[in-house]
């Protein structure tokens, strides 16, 4: 898709559209991208692409092998299951201090259109509506917690889970078990109620990764028939499953 020339910087223009079609699904995990081949598709010149490619490099979206090229970030097993425990943690203390933000009720309005466009979007299954309005519900939970050192903890991590969310996405059982759960979320921070707030955001991450290792373990792409890889799919679903057990929400 050619990008606007004429609205920001080039490069910021590339950025922001290659990243949207990693997040979105278009470019999957390991997929080779070349600058010639992304300026073609953009209508720019190969400078601005280049820049843009760097900077995704540095947030570790994409990766750079010697002999390779530019490849979209593959997470292995390990990758997925530190980035969702880490990201439950820490977005479970955003919520919490976005349901005690007495400023909340700046946010909860946006929150609420994004719940209803993803309830449009999951009936319809519309994977990339349903991407895009996940990644605005959770990054206005961190706006809602007005902290810088919170959002440069959670962004790269958050941008890394969703190279991988696509695909869980596209289970209709799991993009409706998503959008039930920011409802509650949602509910929690409405009401103020801090700790459920904190324990509701923890829970439903970590049950997101937890279902995409998962869904990657039933993948035959993934080579599910591989012993080794199998023990270790298990096992790293067996911790996250103990996470979840402990967190206890009261009625």
């Amino acid at each position: 898709m050619p990008i606007n020339k004429k609205t920001e910087p080039l490069y910021n223009s590339a950025y922001l559209q290659i990243k949207k079609d990693i997040m979105t699904g278009r470019y999957q995990p390991g997929k080779r991208l070349t600058d010639k081949e992304l300026a073609d598709q953009l209508g720019i010149s190969r400078t601005p692409i280049r820049e843009a490619l760097k900077q995704l490099i540095k947030e570790g979206l994409l990766s750079n092998e010697h002999n390779k090229g530019v490849s979209v970030f593959s997470p292995t097993l390990q990758d997925i299951a530190e980035i969702y425990v880490l990201r439950s943690s820490l977005e479970g203390i955003a919520a919490a201090i976005c349901a005690g933000n007495e400023r909340r009720k700046d946010y909860l309005y946006y929150m609420m259109e994004q719940l209803d466009i993803s309830r449009k979007a999951e009936e319809a299954q519309d994977i990339n509506q349903l991407v895009e309005s996940n990644m605005h519900f959770h990054d206005l939970l961190l706006k809602g917690s007005e902290s810088e050192r919170l959002r440069n903890l959670i962004e790269p991590l958050r941008s890394k889970s969703m190279l991988m969310r696509y695909s869980s996405l596209t289970n209709k059982q799991h993009s409706k078990i998503s959008v039930m759960e920011h409802e509650q979320i949602f509910e929690m921070v409405r009401q103020g109620e801090v700790v459920k707030a904190e324990k509701y955001t923890r829970k439903h991450i970590l049950s997101a990764g937890n279902r995409l290792i998962k869904l990657i373990y039933e993948d035959e792409s993934y080579g599910r028939n591989n012993s080794e890889w199998s023990m270790l799919a298990k096992n790293y679903s067996s911790y996250i499953t103990s996470l979840l057990q402990e967190i206890k929400i009261d009625p």
